[in-house]
């Protein structure tokens, strides 16, 4: 069938496309559309120009009949360079677990100055030609993504100046979005640079969920975080109880999601980020509790509304070289890495 006569035809017919890179994608299909002269057409998706010049010109010929039918070429598949800001027990984990990644390239770490010689040593066993800086690339070596794992000032930092040119963001540090006005900094810049900013699910489950849940109404949103005494040090429960001594449950925090996120910054991500998918900061009920009978971390999250309910209980292990982390964390930044990067994702 010639092309004239599918886009005159009254069925929907589908013509064939050749792939963007031969191996990784085979013969692609898409629907033409089914109207015999419409007004305005579907886009006509043909290959990259230096595997489809003479495809491109005979079917911009032959859609001539149709008055805004856009000829749109193919997007390739490409390496996808990053950026990485962070070089601690998250940003390590990441970058050992893709090491061999095809389709991903570590083009830069960002670290603060007076930790680049650690960075170095620490990158050096699975991403030896990664170089580390203390900012941003110039414009002629700006990355594809810029994935924030290093802490709160990272987004004021480095988040806010990607954003702004057009650089797309991954955030593990969503807690960061109850300080105030910081959350309607980062979208501004984003929509400045016609960018995006996603946070990550980190180290819970059921975002997705949740987020669908909202959309038909939700009554009640309870997060319960459970975790051994010394996952707590150097957060204010440091100062109200001896983290060495407990020997029972002890509730550290109890209240709103904003003060959670802001009184244990580096604990409290898997609140905050239920809270944006959810009620929002305000309306989250959140309880942190320190239990010296773990040894991993407990995630209690209760949800009711129209929908129904829903009821998620996640053990995970922590990280070892950071016992406030989950190891699933890593495994998030990972994933998400990788649903950018190749051809298919969920």
């Amino acid at each position: 069938m010639t092309l004239q006569r599918c886009l005159d035809s009254r069925e929907p017919p589908h013509a064939p496309v050749a792939g963007c890179d031969g191996e990784r994608s085979g013969i692609a299909h898409f629907p033409l559309p089914s109207q015999r002269r419409r007004a305005w057409a579907d886009p006509i998706i043909v290959p990259r120009p230096d595997k489809g010049d003479g495809v491109i010109k005979n079917i911009q010929e032959g859609a001539r009949g149709l008055s805004r039918t856009t000829v749109v070429q193919q997007k390739e598949l490409k390496m996808l360079h990053v950026s990485m800001v962070g070089c601690g027990a998250i940003g390590q984990g990441v970058l050992e677990l893709l090491k061999s990644d095809p389709d991903l390239c570590f083009d830069t770490v960002i670290v603060p100055e007076h930790g680049m010689d650690r960075a170095r040593a620490a990158i050096a066993p699975f991403a030896p030609r990664t170089r580390v800086m203390t900012r941003l690339p110039a414009q002629a070596d700006r990355p594809d993504l810029l994935v924030e794992c290093a802490g709160h000032d990272a987004l004021r930092e480095h988040v806010v100046p990607a954003l702004e040119q057009g650089i797309d963001c991954l955030v593990v540090s969503v807690g960061a979005l109850s300080e105030p006005g910081l959350a309607e900094r980062l979208e501004a810049a984003a929509r400045r640079g016609h960018a995006q900013m996603q946070l990550l699910s980190g180290a819970i489950g059921a975002i997705d969920a949740l987020a669908a849940a909202r959309v038909g109404g939700l009554d009640a949103v309870v997060y319960t975080g459970r975790k051994p005494p010394r996952a707590w040090k150097g957060t204010p429960a440091e100062r109200q109880f001896d983290l060495d001594a407990l020997d029972r449950t002890t509730v550290i925090f109890e209240g709103k999601a904003s003060d959670a996120a802001l009184l244990f910054p580096k604990n409290a991500n898997v609140a905050a980020t239920l809270a944006l998918a959810g009620l929002g900061m305000e309306r989250t009920h959140v309880r942190l509790l320190a239990d010296p009978t773990l040894d991993e971390n407990i995630h209690h999250v209760e949800a009711r509304g129209a929908f129904g309910g829903f009821e998620l209980i996640m053990r995970g292990k922590p990280l070892a070289a950071n016992p406030k982390t989950s190891a699933l964390t890593v495994f998030s930044v990972v994933r998400a890495l990788g649903n950018r990067a190749h051809a298919v994702s969920i």
